[in-house]
Parts: structure tokens; sequence; C-alpha cells
């Protein structure tokens, strides 16, 4: 594999490390950094591995904890909806929703798991990088928890998508 993650420096002033995608070959470069234990170096490490020790204690998500199940009827299936979509007021059922331009239904919020699936990468990224600096390999147990659920509880990957409501019942064309 020819790419790594590494924390953006410019991000440790917000409290936060946000994992950046590099090279594999820069990888040794920036552990030797990290062992080198340099001022410049502390604050960043330091920020990563205390991220990384959250993700430890968190459980990974998963699309099975969404409330709502998906038009599909299968909760395994992969769910989000526009933002700027709205049940049409002027039909009894609000079907099929039209556009709102700017406003963003609250309904959108209540759809977890492209949320869930942006803090599942965040976690792994974070964590594989721990585990490529330290070398510790509970930071690496932990990534694979996080990909297993992720993936493997969705029942087509990442295949299904955003949801419109268009019709009462449930349509592959929809």
């Amino acid at each position: 594999m020819s790419l790594s993650f590494f924390a953006d420096t410019s991000s440790t002033q917000s409290g936060s490390c946000k994992p950046l995608i590099l090279h594999m070959d820069q990888m040794e470069e920036f552990r030797a950094l990290y062992l080198k234990n340099t001022s410049a170096s502390k604050t960043i490490f330091q920020t990563l591995l205390s991220d990384a020790g959250e993700y430890l204690k968190m459980k990974p998500l998963s699309v099975m904890d969404k409330t709502q199940t998906p038009p599909s009827g299968n909760k395994h299936d992969y769910m989000s909806m526009g933002p700027y979509w709205w049940p049409d007021t002027s039909k009894p059922n609000g079907i099929p929703y039209i556009r709102r331009d700017g406003e963003r239904n609250p309904e959108y919020e209540s759809i977890t798991d492209a949320r869930y699936y942006s803090k599942t990468v965040e976690a792994i990224e974070t964590l594989v990088l721990a585990f490529a600096l330290t070398k510790e390999s509970t930071y690496a147990r932990k990534a694979g928890d996080f990909v297993r659920i992720c993936f493997h509880m969705s029942s087509r990957g990442l295949l299904s998508g955003s949801h419109r409501p268009v019709r009462s019942e449930y349509s592959e064309s929809a």
C-alpha cells in the first residue's frame, strides 16, 4: 500500500488532529520525529495519541444504530438524505418531497449513517496513524474493529445512497 495517514499540524490549534493521506515512504520520517520527542513535535503527537485514546474507548458505529429504516426496508442499508428536501405540504402524505434551497430540513440530522461513516473514517485514520507511530497493536486492533463493524453491518457496503421520498411505497426506480 502506498498511502498512510498523518496529523495535519495546522489543526492542533483547535485541539484536534485531522488526519491527512501521505505516502508510506514518509511514514518513517514522521516516526523518527515522534521518537525524537522534540518540543515542536510533542504537541502534535500528544494530541494525536489523545484522540486515538478516545477512539479506543469508543464503540464502533454501525448502520444498525440509526432509528429509521431505509426505503428498502432493510436496516442494514446505508441511508442518507439531501438536506434541502422537504415534504410537500400541498400533498396529503407530503410525497414527493420538494427542494427548498437554503432551508435545511431537520429530518436530515436524524439520519445518522453519513455522520457515523465520517466519524468511523476519522477514527480508523487516527488509530492507524497511532499504531504506525507507536507500534502498539491495541490501536491496530481497534481500527480493525471499526472497519469490521462499518462494512460488515452494511448489507451492500455503501452501495445504497441518498434518499428522498418520491412515492408512497419503495421502488428501485424512485
